[in-house]
């Protein structure tokens, strides 16, 4: 899987400083293909799969929520991201559920601090 090296450099700065991204994804199935907004929290290689992930929170624009789309953690592997936009919003406190030693990563390349 090949990915650009300055993709994941900009990808680490957000999750370190909570810098809120948004990007174009397609989905594995291929139904889901538009731009997401995230809270990016964590990079990693996914022990399933063993591609480099991105874990985020989710946050759905209004048309994403009336097609069913739901906020929430997601999974993004990182050679499919595009069109990476960093935006001027940082987000303060750190979502639930959210563990910096993610097990479903096999390693763990940068996390964001947990924060309250």
């Amino acid at each position: 899987m090949h990915f650009s090296e300055a993709i994941l450099e900009t990808l680490k700065e957000a999750v370190i400083n909570k810098t809120i991204i948004k990007f174009y994804y397609e989905d594995s199935n291929g139904k889901f293909k538009d731009y997401r907004t995230v809270d990016p929290y964590l990079i990693g290689t996914l022990k399933v799969s063993n591609e480099l992930t991105l874990k985020a929170w989710f946050v759905p624009s209004v048309k994403q929520k009336h097609a069913g789309h739901k906020e929430g953690w997601k999974l993004y592997s990182i050679h499919k991201i595009q069109s990476l936009e960093i935006t001027k919003f940082q987000y303060k406190s750190t979502k639930i559920r959210y563990n910096p030693k993610d097990t479903e990563m096999s390693d763990i390349i940068c996390s964001t601090a947990v924060v309250n």
